[in-house]
């Protein structure tokens, strides 16, 4: 008995995908430090990092960034008066004052005020300038004598002026009554120049 074998060809077709290594950039700045994927960055450039994508394949990332450095500067104030208004804020003692701001950019800018006040409330211990009572429910009484009061300006902590009062010869009455509570500056204009006191109304 004859048996005959049959060779029949197999024929696999392989359908391929060749996924190719992607590279792709973006543009981004910030203020000092730069911070992506756990790397920081403190100076401009373009910077790479390579990934992998869900197939594997490498995918090349570009950032093209621009450092913003914060800036600081300084100026020094020779002030003749017991206290100096800057941007707002009062002071009354001779010190360094820094104040922040923001750049063109955003970023921070910070300014130092050298504050040298050469005239001083100390100064002025021996003329009996007084205010009292001091804190207040409304009524203040001023006592300047020997000194000659022009006038009183009233300002809140913010620099803000609120009032003007005549000066008397030896006694300046003030009403804050209608005043909200807090801390007020006093600037007296006497014949031996500006002298400034605070007082509070309760």
């Amino acid at each position: 008995m004859f048996t005959a074998q049959h060779n029949c060809d197999s024929i696999v077709t392989l359908q391929l995908t060749i996924k190719p290594t992607s590279s792709t950039d973006f543009t981004d700045e910030a203020c000092d430090t730069y911070t992506w994927n756990g790397m920081t960055y403190t100076t401009s450039g373009d910077y790479t990092q390579t990934f992998q994508n869900v197939y594997g394949c490498y995918s090349v990332v570009t950032l093209h960034l621009t450092i913003h450095n914060s800036v600081s500067s300084d100026f020094t104030i020779s002030c003749p008066d017991s206290c100096y208004i800057w941007n707002g804020v009062t002071y009354c003692e001779s010190g360094d004052y820094t104040q922040t701001f923001q750049t063109v950019n955003g970023c921070d800018s910070v300014v130092t005020l050298h504050l040298a006040l050469t005239v001083g409330v100390s100064d002025y211990d021996t003329e009996q300038l007084t205010v009292y009572p001091n804190p207040t429910t409304g009524q203040v009484a001023i006592s300047h004598w020997p000194l000659a009061v022009s006038r009183v300006e009233v300002y809140d902590v913010y620099g803000k002026l609120l009032n003007v009062v005549p000066g008397e010869k030896e006694m300046t009455l003030l009403n804050l009554e209608h005043y909200a509570t807090g801390t007020y500056l006093l600037r007296l204009f006497t014949n031996k120049g500006v002298m400034t006191r605070k007082v509070v109304r309760q």
